[in-house]
């Protein structure tokens, strides 16, 4: 699958051992991507980079809807394996 790095900007949404970035669609409403800490694109979904994501962010201080800029990419994962796919935004680095 490609995939093409850059850069994204919303706010954190802490939900229990998962972390979101918060964004807004073309109407307005919030779209909440799933993120982990990077992990190559063709590797599989690992539940452990999401909770470092989450930790990464907790140890930098922030709290629920601080702002975030981050660069990355998106893949779509089967994350619950239900065979439904949803993007996940693999954090490359943070950029404050």
């Amino acid at each position: 699958m490609p995939f093409q790095t850059n850069t994204y900007t919303g706010l954190l949404h802490l939900d229990g051992p998962k972390s979101y970035l918060v964004t807004k669609d073309g109407i307005g409403n919030p779209v909440f991507t799933l993120m982990m800490l990077y992990n190559a694109p063709t590797a599989a979904f690992n539940w452990a980079s999401v909770a470092a994501a989450r930790n990464h962010f907790i140890q930098r201080g922030l709290i629920e809807g601080s702002p975030l800029r981050l660069s990355g990419f998106l893949t779509n994962e089967d994350v619950y394996q239900t065979g439904a796919l949803q993007p996940v935004l693999h954090i490359l680095q943070d950029l404050g």
